[in-house]
């Protein structure tokens, strides 16, 4: 007797979202040295900062609409003249992408500037590389010259408070017992789960 194998489940636009790209975008290169997502390293807050083992540091912006894509332009011009001429008193990243869904990589493609690549995120949850960036310089930050002990310090801080802001209170708490306990007691007296009595 044989089995089917089961499809491959392709993505629909209602599922993308930033955080989506971002989850794909952590095997992107292999064998990193640190992967960061909305931290500021540069002088602006990065989707996604991948430094590899050599020392390079890769940025990917993530862009789930076109409106959002030529708004980057308009609303981070420095940034994107810093990363299109340099500046020998700011540092950059060492190749720019952007990263994109598969509904918006023809529409992106011939908007793109000379200094950044494209990668998209296909149906099936595969990334393709399309357009290679150009290396904008070969010069490698100390972790210490990017301050980064400093960064991913008040990065976990905020975080933290994130999940303790999360937390559930002593009354939900007190309910999700309750809760459990009276689940606990059906069974004891019914000899099946409440779910199965439905």
């Amino acid at each position: 007797m044989g089995t089917k194998s089961k499809q491959a489940q392709l993505l629909t636009k209602e599922q993308v979202s930033e955080q989506l790209l971002q989850q794909h975008l952590r095997g992107w290169k292999s064998n990193p040295k640190f992967i960061v997502e909305n931290l500021y390293v540069f002088g602006w807050e990065s989707d996604m900062l991948i430094k590899t083992r050599s020392g390079y540091w890769y940025e990917v912006e993530c862009k789930i609409s076109l409106a959002d894509f030529k708004n980057d332009f308009t609303h981070k011009r420095q940034k994107h003249e810093l990363l299109k001429n340099g500046d020998e008193k700011r540092r950059r990243p060492n190749f720019f992408y952007y990263c994109v869904p598969w509904y918006l990589s023809a529409k992106v493609y011939p908007l793109l500037p000379d200094y950044a690549g494209l990668i998209v995120l296909k149906a099936d949850g595969k990334l393709n590389e399309i357009k290679q960036a150009h290396c904008l310089h070969l010069q490698k930050y100390t972790d210490e010259e990017l301050k980064l002990c400093d960064k991913f310090y008040y990065a976990y801080r905020n975080w933290k408070k994130c999940v303790e802001r999360n937390q559930p209170t002593a009354e939900i708490k007190r309910l999700k017992d309750e809760i459990a306990f009276l689940k606990a007691e059906y069974k004891a007296v019914a000899g099946c789960d409440i779910k199965d009595a439905f």
